[in-house]
């Protein structure tokens, strides 16, 4: 549950293009308020769990409380933080041969360039 935040942003900074200041304010305008929202709603649901009678509730919702708070201020702060002072720049870390996951075919770079090469070709 905490992973989803961090995961979010990771991928929006990553989407976008400028140095890493400008990457880390596109990345918070695109997915911050989502990020917020979806903080604010499930704080909302534990807000329920806290008025229980039930010991074993109300402490599940402290527990998810304490969780989801503690994700969004280590994604909004330490990540956004850590990106804008070291986080990759444009192009860092591509692996242009794995585009075959979206595209459906790899290009060899090196022996027969320009030769299309389909990881589910049988192989000679």
């Amino acid at each position: 549950m905490s992973v989803d935040y961090v995961l979010h942003l990771a991928h929006s900074y990553n989407s976008q293009t400028g140095n890493h200041g400008e990457k880390v304010t596109k990345a918070l305008k695109e997915m911050g308020v989502s990020v917020t929202s979806g903080m604010l709603t499930t704080f909302m649901a534990c807000i329920a769990l806290f008025m229980t009678d039930m010991l074993w509730f109300r402490l599940f919702g402290c527990f998810i409380a304490m969780v989801i708070l503690s994700a969004f201020v280590t994604s909004m702060v330490g990540l956004m933080a850590l990106l804008a002072v070291a986080g990759p720049g444009d192009g860092q870390g591509e692996m242009p041969c794995l585009k075959f996951l979206d595209a459906g075919i790899c290009k060899k770079n090196d022996e027969g360039a320009g030769k299309e090469f389909s990881p589910t070709a049988a192989v000679p």
